[in-house]
């Protein structure tokens, strides 16, 4: 059996802790020895930066997957270097159902008072707004003038 070469070994390191394992292949040789050069270490601290960044978005109510592993370890790691990495600002929780159009009423303003469920039903139950017809928003223009 042959032995992995080092750069390999550090890759192969890298992939265990990385969460969304597709797209191995596509790593080359090049990029392996690059990540072998930043070394396992600072590599791991960019791999949890970009997982905590991750599941805090997704605390705030954005539903936002992980980025394939080839994508990540082909150039979306270099922004949670030491070098490069800035924290983010926590996502301010938001009622999703306010980014429909729809005003919610009063009640359902609290953050966590309603279950996206509930929201849903409550939207779904209200009367929505009676459309605007081309007469109702263009002056000039109603039934009457358009028979002439």
């Amino acid at each position: 059996m042959q032995e992995q070469k080092p750069y390999e070994q550090t890759f192969e390191k890298l992939w265990k802790l990385y969460p969304e394992k597709k797209g191995k292949g596509k790593i080359k040789t090049e990029r392996k020895k690059e990540l072998h050069r930043i070394g396992c270490d600072h590599m791991a601290r960019a791999i949890q930066r970009y997982v905590e960044e991750v599941q805090q978005k997704r605390a705030g109510g954005f539903q936002l997957a992980y980025q394939y592993g080839s994508t990540f370890f082909i150039s979306g790691y270099i922004d949670y270097l030491d070098k490069n990495y800035t924290p983010s600002e926590a996502p301010k929780t938001t009622n999703t159902a306010n980014k429909t159009g729809f005003h919610l009423p009063p009640e359902t303003s609290r953050a966590g008072q309603y279950t996206n469920d509930q929201l849903e039903k409550i939207l779904l139950n209200r009367k929505r707004p009676r459309e605007r017809s081309v007469s109702n928003v263009i002056p000039g223009t109603d039934d009457r003038s358009a028979n002439r």
